[in-house]
């Protein structure tokens, strides 16, 4: 349904204009045949009511006499097309004359009864992604002495967020809310809408022109100081957090003016704990043990397969005494885990660790042949030179498929490492996302 959305009340930046399209909707020549009248109620903007052709409509029939009692008639299929809805089904009314009780449902649904779930799409921006999110329901009682009006009402709601900056980054734009509900029960004889507690998930907005998105939701309560919004553009992530707790009621247009700037930009990288280290890079050049110990791990936001540990040469590291490290910056080791059995540090390692022969500098044979165009990875993969992570999130090395150098021995040439093939990075420890 092409420009259609809710129904919405008059909210603070937006003003609602009444419409009145109607549309006869012829059934069968039948003298009893069920005809209507369908419209969108009131409050709704002019530019957003228009049926498109192929719009489809269930309606369901019941009985109102008390003797009478269940269905009459369950999900006669209505379609619209040249302006009006028609239908190939004959929906006539009984012989008796009695009144009947209608409810209508849109989109039209293979399957309908009085109580049902609706799912809003997970993805909305496309725009079959966002109208097939729409639900909108009419009830109405008639007999066969007139035609049934039957006036539709959205019965989920609608959340529109407007971005802007002093200085908006380049790049395309992503809107997901997150941990919403996404599921709705809903009762055609009471005409009730409610969200499923337990359908919890992201869903992407859909484009509503130049720095602004919309998204169709079931009537749903947000919490103040919960995480309602994150924004990518370009490579910056952003998030947004609700500033008062919200009811989202049906039918109902929510509007929010979002400033991007330092405050709300999320780190490329997320806290995820400790990690286990088992380290054997620096047993190269030092008669060292091989020590294990923890060292804070963190995951980027931007690709959860990249994982990096911090300051592993640092302070935790038990060889090292006071002096032997740098104190005026973080340093990392970044781990590429998008293939379970192709792991391999990603760029080189500058440790900030120095024993007296310049900075320790670590790697992977992986990396180091990707870099220099030696080979692709897939060739690097089947020669042996990269790790694994395994079931229990531990990522090991084959022996010698590390490297090292000092910046101030023997020119700073990179030597095997992972001699013993003991090093380890056990991920289990941590909060890893899936």
């Amino acid at each position: 349904m092409k420009k259609r959305v809710l129904p919405f009340l008059l909210l603070a930046l937006f003003s609602a204009i009444s419409c009145n399209n109607e549309h006869d909707i012829p059934n069968t020549e039948n003298c009893n045949s069920v005809r209507f009248n369908a419209k969108v109620g009131k409050s709704t903007r002019a530019t957003d009511i228009q049926f498109e052709t192929g719009d489809e409509i269930s309606i369901y029939a019941s009985y109102t006499d008390s003797e009478e009692v269940g269905t009459y008639a369950q999900n006669v299929r209505y379609r619209f097309e040249d302006n009006i809805f028609i239908t190939n089904d004959n929906l006539s009314y009984p012989k008796s004359g009695d009144d009947l009780q209608f409810n209508a449902v849109y989109p039209y649904r293979e399957y309908i009864v009085p109580e049902f779930q609706f799912a809003v799409k997970k993805d909305q921006r496309t725009h079959s992604g966002y109208t097939e999110s729409d639900l909108m329901t009419a009830s109405a009682i008639g007999n066969k002495n007139g035609t049934v009006d039957l006036t539709f009402s959205h019965r989920l709601s609608k959340v529109v967020i407007n971005i802007f900056s002093d200085n908006m980054p380049a790049g395309e734009q992503e809107l997901t809310v997150k941990d919403v509900r996404y599921i709705a029960d809903v009762n055609l004889l009471n005409n009730t809408c409610y969200a499923d507690n337990d359908s919890l998930c992201n869903i992407i907005a859909s484009s509503n022109g130049t720095n602004s998105f919309k998204v169709l939701l079931p009537p749903q309560a947000i919490s103040q100081d919960t995480v309602f919004a994150e924004i990518r553009i370009g490579d910056k992530v952003y998030e947004w957090t609700a500033d008062k707790n919200v009811t989202l009621n049906p039918g109902v247009e929510y509007t929010y003016n979002i400033n991007i700037d330092e405050a709300n930009l999320l780190s490329e990288w997320i806290p995820i704990g400790k990690a286990i280290y088992t380290e054997d890079l620096v047993t190269t050049f030092f008669d060292v043990e091989n020590v294990t110990y923890e060292v804070e791990a963190e995951q980027s936001t931007k690709n959860p397969y990249i994982i990096r540990i911090i300051d592993p040469y640092g302070a935790a590291y038990p060889h090292n005494q006071d002096g032997d490290y740098d104190t005026t910056t973080k340093h990392y080791m970044v781990f590429n885990c998008e293939d379970p059995e192709g792991i391999y540090i990603e760029d080189f390692h500058y440790s900030g660790m120095n024993w007296g022969y310049g900075e320790f500098i670590m790697g992977s044979l992986a990396y180091y042949y990707m870099a220099n165009n030696s080979a692709t990875f897939e060739e690097i993969k089947a020669s042996g030179y990269c790790g694994t992570l395994d079931e229990n999130l531990c990522i090991t090395f084959p022996a010698k498929s590390l490297i090292i150098s000092m910046t101030e021995y023997n020119e700073g040439g990179f030597y095997h490492s992972n001699i013993n093939a003991a090093f380890r990075l056990d991920l289990s420890t941590t909060t890893l996302a899936e």
